[in-house]
């Protein structure tokens, strides 16, 4: 952690084994600066220096994009990308029922805090996997296994072998999005990189992933809240 160079902001510094200064704005607003090992402050500092109008207006955008999410009411919760409505049924406290077609969440009292987590990711465990095995069956890839775990930036990852893990919080996402995500890992069934080929085969199998790279990228900070409030 550092200040910028008029002391005013907190900013998130990694030192890392690379070349050069870099900035990036995430989702939320915040400011991250990647720097290499040993460089002093007053570097950092001259480097937010010159480029402050740049990161005020990406930071502004960032804060237009929270505001144009969509906010769930007090009888209200996201899930699958959208605002679903809660209707109470008194005599399952315990229990939460998803009617898809309506797109309603139903128990005994709105669920919140671990209880809700606790369903999201159940309900991921049961979703993700199911798409990984018809997504791979109609495009015709082969993978060793799928699995679901909570994760803090990363949405998926291909082993060597052909394991892929989901992170549970695409249950959140729509189901476009979670599919593009799941598409580009069956793609690394065949290309163990981002090079020429595979994104050849990403976009004939998923033409809307730069769309759903930036549906990610722009609801990110949004996501964490809902699933950490």
């Amino acid at each position: 952690m550092t200040e910028n160079a008029n002391g005013t902001e907190i900013v998130n510094v990694s030192r890392r084994r690379c070349k050069r200064l870099s900035i990036r704005i995430d989702s939320s607003g915040s400011i991250l600066v990647t720097v290499p090992h040993g460089v002093p402050d007053r570097e950092i500092k001259k480097l937010l220096a010159k480029n402050a109008a740049w990161i005020a207006k990406k930071r502004t955008e960032a804060a237009e994009r929270l505001l144009k999410m969509p906010v769930p009411g007090a009888n209200e919760l996201f899930y699958r990308g959208e605002v679903w409505r809660f209707s109470p049924i008194p005599s399952r406290p315990s229990h939460i029922v998803a009617d898809y077609g309506n797109k309603i969440i139903s128990s005994g009292a709105i669920p919140a805090g671990e209880t809700l987590i606790k369903w999201y990711k159940k309900e991921a465990a049961f979703y993700l996997p199911a798409r990984v095995a018809e997504l791979a069956k109609e495009h015709g890839f082969l993978y060793a296994e799928s699995s679901v775990r909570e994760a803090k930036s990363r949405w998926g990852s291909c082993s060597t072998r052909g394991a892929i893990s989901l992170n549970s919080k695409l249950i959140l996402a729509p189901a476009w999005v979670s599919d593009s995500i799941i598409l580009h890992e069956l793609c690394h069934t065949l290309h163990h990189n981002h090079g020429g080929l595979f994104r050849e085969k990403l976009l004939s199998v998923c033409p809307r992933w730069d769309e759903a790279k930036e549906w990610l990228k722009d609801h990110h900070a949004f996501i964490e809240k809902v699933w950490y409030k």
